[in-house]
């Protein structure tokens, strides 16, 4: 990311992405001179997560697995939470 930030970068704006999960990351990132962060796993998990960013200093992520529950009750359908539930680790598996 350093060797990104640093370059000459005109009118261009910077946009880093990838795991970004904590207040703390968001702001460690822009202070390496990134213009813009943008958010997956933590906007999925948290649909308010810019919310929470801006009232919450030290607002973490909740941890994965999470629930289909917690997915839906987020405003995911069910089409994009099964198709969550392909990655590894981050919807709790299904109890019969």
């Amino acid at each position: 990311m350093d060797v990104f930030s640093q370059l000459e970068r005109g009118n261009t704006k910077l946009t880093v992405a990838g795991k970004i999960m904590t207040t703390q990351h968001v702001q460690a990132v822009l202070d390496a001179g990134v213009d813009f962060v943008a958010l997956g796993r933590a906007g999925i998990l948290h649909h308010d997560w810019p919310r929470k960013y801006a009232s919450q200093e030290s607002f973490e992520s909740i941890n994965t697995p999470v629930s289909r529950a917690h997915l839906a009750a987020e405003g995911l359908g069910p089409r994009f939470i099964e198709y969550m539930s392909t990655w590894a680790g981050f919807v709790e598996e299904r109890t019969n």
